[in-house]
This record gives structure tokens, C-alpha cells and sequence, in this order.
């Protein structure tokens, strides 16, 4: 049995009051409901709320949001007791219940799977002999290798051969950085990744694969140039990225260096993104597409694009 506290707060502040109430003491986890409470979700397919697989209802409300449209949502948040609210939110509900463990639950469907050149899997199945082990243990961070944009950097990734410096920004549980590593060999790993439980759960996946951890997991983008660039987040940080990458006279990309990228859910996305690459001096060298996601390859240079913005795309073959 676990307690739990629910305040309402301000929609457009969610985010805000998540991450302030998420640094107090004592947090076990925080959820968030619509204004009357409701559950968006039932407990026992909580697992594929997290990891998205097949569900349009997912896919249609990660699109507009529609349940976050009024003045206030509601914050279930778990803790151990002594909870300290910051600022003055008001308590409209409190108590005690069991509060599934969703890890335990997502390990029950982490079976692994055959990636391209690539095998994922957790550390208790036995890898194929045949394949390249990536090993990963199922948290809280995303990129278990079952979803479509996970397996698309994967298999984006694999049709290069060289790269030096590889960044993965916004790692998750540091599958695409440990496939690069594995692919590309001594390569140097440079990770962005702000939260501070991902970064432990990077860490332990590195050992689990027998490679040493990177010495530090950056906040936000760090100095130097890449051969390769992987970022699978959303239309947002992709947009903020490339603009990171291009900033000043010189290019953070190394010429010959691609981007891979994906997160873009639907052709909305994926032709905002694609307008948005030329104006930073982008082209789309390749495109994939899996269960309404995209995913993106990318270079420097000024010739049009390959692949023009429609509704219409090629599925990328594995």
C-alpha cells in the first residue's frame, strides 16, 4: 500500500508543477488526470499507455492533447508519507491504495527481438547467436527496442560504417548510443539525457553490455562536432536540436555526418519537421515510416530535398 495525494493545478502549468513536485522528497511517482479524475487508462494495460504499442486512442491524444484543454488537471502523486507540497496547491483528494509496479509489468512483455543486425533484449532471455547483443533492462527510460521509432534508428544507423563521435541526444535508456558502440566499435559516445533516473538506468545498461559507461551524461548539448547524430524525442526538441547543431558560422556536423532522427508522429509532424530542415541548411536524405511514426535521415548541405513533403512515403524495409 502505497499513499497518494491529488492536487489540481493550472493546465498550462502542468508540466511545471510536475517537475517542481517531482524534486521534493519522498516521491514515488506522479500521474496525471483529467479535471474530474478519470483515468485515462486502466492499471493492468498501463504498459502500453507507456510504450504506445498500437493504441490510436494513444496516438489521437498525444496529437491534440484534448484532455488538457481546460483550466486545470489533476496530479495524483505517490510518495512515501511525508510529502511537502511546494507553493500553495489545494488537496482535493488523499489516501492509501496499491500502486501497481508498471516495471514489473512491462518486464513480463520484454521478450526480445531481432533488430536488423541487432538483437534487444532484457538480460535474462539468451540472445541470438547470429546477432548482435544489445542488452536492456526494462525502467522507467524509453527505448526497450519495441517501438517503431526505436527500430527505425536502428536500422538507419546501420547503413553507415565509420563515425568517430556519435551523439545520442535524449538516450532514454541508451539503446541507440550501445548499438553505435557495438556497430561502429571504438567509437566516442557523447550523451544528452536530463533525467537523472534515465541516466542511472544508462549506466547500469552499459555494464550490463560489458562496456564502460560514459564518464559523464550531459543536461543539454555539449561542445565539439559528430559524425552521427541520433536523437529519437519529439517535434519540439528535434526542431531545437537542429537549430543547436547549426547555431553560429560552423556546423556542429563533420562533413559526410548524418542525423538520424524520429519521434514524428503522423505526416503533420513529419512535414512541419521537414520545413523547418531547410531554413537550418538540412536535407532529407532518407525517410521511414512504422504505425504513423517517421523517422528521418538527414545531412548538411544546399541541394532540395529528396523526399518532399507529403502525405505518401515508402516504409523503410528491415
Amino acid at each position: 500500500m502505497n499513499r497518494y495525494t491529488v492536487v489540481l493545478v493550472p493546465a498550462a502549468d502542468a508540466d511545471v508543477w510536475t517537475e517542481r513536485i517531482a524534486e521534493q522528497p519522498g516521491i514515488l511517482g506522479i500521474q496525471e488526470l483529467p479535471a474530474d479524475g478519470t483515468e485515462m487508462f486502466r492499471p493492468d494495460t498501463a504498459h502500453h499507455f507507456v510504450r504506445f504499442d498500437q493504441k490510436r486512442e494513444f496516438f489521437d491524444w498525444l496529437r491534440r492533447e484534448t484532455w488538457r484543454r481546460g483550466d486545470a488537471i489533476r496530479l495524483k502523486i505517490w510518495h512515501t508519507g511525508s510529502l511537502s507540497l511546494p507553493g500553495d496547491l489545494p488537496i482535493v483528494e488523499s489516501g492509501t491504495e496499491f500502486h501497481r509496479n508498471y516495471t514489473r509489468v512491462t518486464r513480463r512483455f520484454h521478450r526480445g527481438r531481432c533488430i536488423g543486425p541487432f538483437w534487444v533484449g532484457p538480460p535474462w532471455r539468451e540472445p541470438r547467436a547470429e546477432k548482435i547483443p544489445i542488452l536492456i533492462e526494462p525502467g522507467s527510460a524509453f527505448g526497450l527496442g519495441d517501438h517503431p521509432t526505436t527500430q527505425m534508428c536502428l536500422t538507419m544507423l546501420t547503413a553507415h560504417r565509420r563515425a568517430r563521435d556519435v551523439l545520442d541526444f535524449g538516450a532514454g535508456t541508451g539503446i541507440l548510443a550501445l548499438a553505435a558502440r557495438r556497430w561502429f566499435g571504438h567509437c566516442r559516445l557523447h550523451l544528452v539525457e536530463p533525467d537523472r533516473q534515465s541516466a542511472r538506468e544508462i549506466r547500469h545498461n552499459f555494464k550490463l553490455n560489458h562496456i564502460t559507461p560514459p564518464r559523464r551524461i550531459h543536461s543539454s548539448l555539449p561542445a565539439g562536432a559528430f559524425d552521427l547524430v541520433l536523437a529519437n524525442v519529439y517535434l519540439d526538441a528535434l526542431c531545437h536540436l537542429l537549430a543547436a547543431l547549426t547555431h553560429g558560422i560552423r556546423s556542429r556536423l563533420r562533413p559526410g555526418g548524418y542525423l538520424i532522427v524520429s519521434g514524428l508522429l503522423g505526416a503533420d509532424q513529419r512535414d512541419e519537421f521537414i520545413s523547418f530542415a531547410p531554413t537550418r541548411g538540412w536535407r532529407v536524405t532518407q525517410q521511414g515510416y512504422r504505425a504513423d511514426w517517421f523517422a528521418l535521415e538527414l545531412t548538411q548541405g544546399n541541394h532540395a530535398l529528396i523526399f518532399r513533403a507529403s502525405p505518401k512515403c515508402s516504409p523503410l524495409r528491415h
